[in-house]
């Protein structure tokens, strides 16, 4: 049975937090460097990161010491374009998520139709969510303007991070988390 802590956050029966509260939400992953899936902290678990873009991605047109334009005109290597994630949420991503998208993308045009008529089709909802959610958390790190004479105010601290909550972000993962 789920439990809903006094947070609002919602726990699996074994302890897994499935979704949480939009406070803490804002708190440890949007102000903070946890976990963006479980909202653990890095002291608590051992991270990897996850990649912005999808490594399989990165790998299938070789991108991974290629340069994107950010939004403040800067350059990053795709390779490094991560935010935080502990290795066990990580592994979830790439199993119950990276792994039957990039299957179905793989086949072409068809056999992503036909996943998305399957029982996985929600997956490509929540997959496309993902991806949203990290380019924004990525957003935490970069400076609105380079020089740094301007001021050091990051693109993401205009952001209304209960926004990004309530409009079914995390809900999407929560569907990741039961999927597993």
């Amino acid at each position: 049975m789920f439990v809903r802590t006094t947070g609002g956050s919602v726990e699996a029966p074994d302890g897994r937090v499935v979704s949480l509260g939009v406070d803490r939400f804002i708190s440890a992953i949007a102000h903070g460097d946890a976990c963006f899936i479980c909202g653990v902290a890095p002291a608590e678990k051992r991270f990897n990161d996850e990649h912005v873009i999808p490594n399989w991605i990165l790998k299938r047109h070789e991108l991974h010491s290629r340069r994107l334009v950010t939004p403040n005109k800067a350059d990053l290597m795709y390779g490094r374009n991560t935010v935080p994630c502990c290795i066990e949420c990580n592994a979830l991503m790439a199993n119950s998520l990276e792994k039957p998208i990039s299957e179905a993308f793989r086949g072409g045009y068809t056999a992503v139709c036909e996943f998305m008529r399957g029982e996985h089709g929600p997956l490509l909802f929540v997959w496309l969510a993902s991806l949203f959610l990290k380019t924004h958390l990525k957003d935490r790190e970069l400076r609105w303007n380079l020089d740094e004479r301007a001021g050091g105010q990051k693109i993401a601290e205009c952001y209304d991070w209960a926004e990004f909550y309530h409009n079914s972000l995390r809900g999407s993962l929560v569907l990741l988390w039961l999927h597993a």
